[in-house]
Order: C-alpha cells, then structure tokens, then sequence
C-alpha cells in the first residue's frame, strides 16, 4: 500500500475538479424490539452526541419529540439549525451542514462539507467556485472529523462511537474540469479519502454507471475492498473496508444546478438508498459473527456430549451430578436456540432491505453496471446463512438427545430408590404386623393387666418379636426369587 504523498508532485499541481463535497452518512440503530426505556435513551444519546458532542438529559428529551414513529422520514433539526463549524476550535463558518435524519427504525445522519467560503463576510457567504487540487480532499477529511470527533487525529482513530453503529458510507461529488478518464479520477479521490493507494486498487471499483436526474448527468463510482477477515469489532471493520462512492459531474454541467439538487433532494435520497445497503451488511457481518459462536457452542456441546456418555457407561452413576449436567444442558440448549434464532433474523433482513435497496435504485434512475470484483451477493449471503444454518441446526439436535437421555436415566434412577424404599417398608410392614398378630395371639384373654416390666420378660413378647423377624426375612428372599426369575 502506498502512502499519497509518493504521488508525483503533478498530482498536486493539477486541479480535477470544482466544488469538491464530501459527505458522510452514518447509520445508527434506532430501536430494538423488547429493549427498555433505559436503553433506548442510550442509544438515543449515543447518536447526538455525534451531534453536540455532548448532551443534557433536558435537551435529550426535547430531540425526542421530534420522532415520530408512524414510519414518516423526517429531519430532526432544521436544516438551519446547525451548520458546519460550530463546534471546530476557531468556530470557523464552513460551507456544510448536519441533518439528523428519522428513517423510520434507524438514525440516519448526514454530515456534508465542500470547504471554506471563498468569502464568508459576503451576505449570502460566497462559495468557493475556484478549480481545486485533490489535497483538497485531505481538507475536507479533517473537517469532517473535526465535527464527528474532534480528539482523533485521523477517520480510522476516532471512537468506536463516533462510527456508525449500523454503518456508514462517504460519498464525494464534485465537477470535473480536466480531461481525464472520469475513472482514473474518481480512482485517485478513493487514495485521498484512503490516506493511501492499495496495491490491488483496481479490484476496490465494485460498481459503475450513470445518475441522471432531469437535465442533470454523472458518473457514479463505488470502491468497496472485499473482506477477508470478519472476526472483527464493527467498528474495526468500517475501518478496514470504509464504502465509498464518488459522483462526478461533467464540466458542461450547470454548478448552480448541481448544488441545488444534492442540497436538497439528491443527498437525502442517497442517505435512504445507501441506508438499506448498510443494513444489508450490517446483517451479513452479524450472521458471520453469529456462525462463529454457534461454531463454538457447537464443540463445547461435542465435549459434553462425549463427558455425559461416558459417564453414563460407568457401573455407578451420581444422579446429582446427573442433575447438574441436565441444567447446564438446558441452558446451553436456550443460548444455541436463541442463536440460531437471531441468524435466521440476519437472513430475512438481508432479503427485505436488499429488495429495497433495489427498488431505491431504480426509484433513483440509476443505471449502474456490477464489476467482477462486486462483492455484493444478497441471493448468494441468504444461500450460505441457510446453508450454515443447516449444518450449525445438528448441534441443536444433538443437545435435544442428550437432554432427554439424561432425563431418562434421572428417571429410571429415581425410580429404582423409589421402589428400593416401598420393598423395604414393605418388609418392615409385614415383620411389624406379624409380630402383632403374635402378640395378640400370645395376649388373648388376660387374666390380669401385665406391668411393663412382665411384658418385656413374658415369653410371648420375644415370640411376637421373633416372629416378625422370622416374616420379614422371608418376605425379603420371596422378592429377591421374584426378581430374579424376572431377570
């Protein structure tokens, strides 16, 4: 990979493009089925601290009244409201803005920036319409981070909570002034916002095509390197494989035209078209992450498995240790279901928000083209999740097994205590009624009422005792023939 500041020193010198614009798109989820109140104003205070860097419960709550839950997109602050430069050291007045967004079950925020005014005192400020080198684009990088998280000191640095907790695209647009391939420009933009040039570079550009909208038309470039590796935090993972799109607009084009489009209608709808893209990775990056746990799950249900059944195999079996493997079986099968449960939701969520992402597009009239190094697959991720599915279900299958062997041979133990216990009251039974039947005999019309003392000594006691003696043993080898005979 090779840093861009080995680029020629031509590259420096030229200036590509006119009103360069960078702009970042996070995506935060806004609510979780089944979460608390406590939670959601966690997570609600997570999102506008991208904002305000910090927030007041008060405030907190006045945003609140803003969403709106009937499935309306809306701002969440007047655009006017909050522009760039307001939390930067110098409160330098920027040509930018944020627009927290309301997308129905997420937050979508939108942080734009094209730079500074070529005059600011001007009423209105005056833009900076001046052709401009691509170290423009290091500029706007730190603007951009000057507001989302102003301690980093590079995109990749920031907090994992100034990222977006369901992901995040840059786009970068502007209007091209050289006559270069739009391509190779659009090439030399993702090594700027990158810090550096890939050596497979070539194998980032994943789509591309035209945006038309009235009069209006561009090129449109997406640079996305496939992952490698996902046993990553997310938040590491948007650093190592950041999307990001480029829109150039040819230099016959109205700039007044342009930046009125994307200044209202064209950056709205690319923060809805690239929110159901985000979600689909989102959900594609959490099944990876949930097949990895599974994966583990599954060995530890494979070692006990082979630790209960050898156990079961031994002459003496400890129906308390018995028991205890049944509730850690148990558990470990209510952790596995709920598992597998959640994978099947990245599956529909893939499938849903993929659908949409499509109909955005066309919605859009993109016409856009897929490279051979495309990595976006949604029919082919829903294949593999259900494919892992089935293969990870077995685990499942194998705990349901075990847990009803062990309930089984619970069952069988407990029921040979209990009937241990019924023969030897039994035994004990008949030996006491014998030894009372003989006393009764023995004692049958008294002359007189006998002391206690002739009753230990009177021969019909020791009779009566010797008795019940001589039935219970004889009721014990009785049983132990009949078992015998029925083995």
């Amino acid at each position: 990979m090779t840093s861009t500041d080995d680029l020629t020193s031509s590259s420096f010198e030229e200036k590509p493009f006119i009103y360069p614009t960078l702009d970042c798109l996070l995506y935060d989820v806004r609510e979780i089925l089944g979460e608390s109140e406590k939670e959601k104003k966690a997570r609600r205070r997570k999102f506008w601290e991208k904002v305000y860097q910090e927030i007041e419960d008060k405030q907190l709550d006045t945003l609140q009244q803003h969403e709106r839950d009937d499935g309306a997109n809306n701002l969440l602050l007047d655009k006017s409201e909050k522009l760039f430069g307001s939390n930067s050291e110098h409160d330098e007045k920027l040509d930018g803005f944020i627009w927290p967004v309301n997308l129905e079950d997420i937050y979508g925020l939108y942080l734009g920036t094209s730079g500074r005014y070529l005059n600011a005192a001007s009423n209105p400020p005056q833009k900076n319409d001046e052709p401009r080198p691509l170290a423009a684009i290091n500029d706007l990088k730190q603007q951009i981070l000057g507001q989302l998280d102003p301690k980093a000191i590079s995109l990749d640095k920031r907090r994992r909570e100034r990222h977006g907790s369901l992901g995040e695209t840059w786009l970068i647009w502007a209007k091209q002034t050289d006559g270069r391939l739009p391509q190779d420009l659009a090439q030399d933009i993702y090594a700027r916002l990158l810090g550096s040039v890939p050596k497979d570079i070539h194998h980032h550009l994943t789509l591309t095509g035209h945006v038309k909208h009235g009069d209006l038309n561009a090129r449109f470039f997406e640079f996305e390197a496939t992952p490698t590796f996902w046993n990553v935090e997310w938040h590491k993972f948007l650093d190592f494989y950041p999307h990001v799109c480029v829109l150039l607009f040819p230099e016959s084009e109205n700039l007044d035209d342009i930046r009125t489009w994307m200044g209202k209608e064209g950056c709205l709808n690319f923060l809805r078209w690239f929110g159901f893209r985000n979600k689909v990775r989102w959900a594609k990056w959490n099944s990876r992450q949930l097949k990895a746990e599974l994966k583990g799950n599954y060995a530890t249900v494979k070692r006990r498995y082979q630790q209960v059944r050898d156990r079961l195999k031994s002459k003496t079996v400890n129906l308390a240790e018995l028991q205890k493997d049944l509730s850690e079986c148990l558990s470990d099968r209510a952790e596995y279901a709920e598992k597998l449960v959640l994978l099947d939701a990245q599956q529909h969520a893939i499938a849903i928000n993929a659908r949409n992402y499509e109909q955005r597009q066309r919605r859009l009239g993109l016409e856009l083209q897929r490279t051979e190094h495309c990595n976006w697959n949604p029919d082919r991720d829903i294949e593999q999740i259900q494919f892992d599915r089935d293969n990870l279900e077995t685990g499942l299958t194998l705990l349901d097994h075990l847990i009803r062997n062990i309930e089984g041979v619970i069952q069988i133990e407990q029921t040979r205590g209990d009937r241990a216990l019924n023969q030897t009251v039994g035994m004990a039974g008949v030996g006491l009624a014998t030894g009372a039947i003989a006393v009764a005999v023995a004692t049958t019309h008294p002359q007189q009422p006998p002391k206690p003392r002739d009753i230990v000594t009177a021969p019909a006691f020791w009779w009566s005792v010797l008795v019940g003696i001589g039935f219970s043993v004889l009721v014990a080898i009785l049983q132990a023939i009949a078992r015998r005979g029925r083995g």
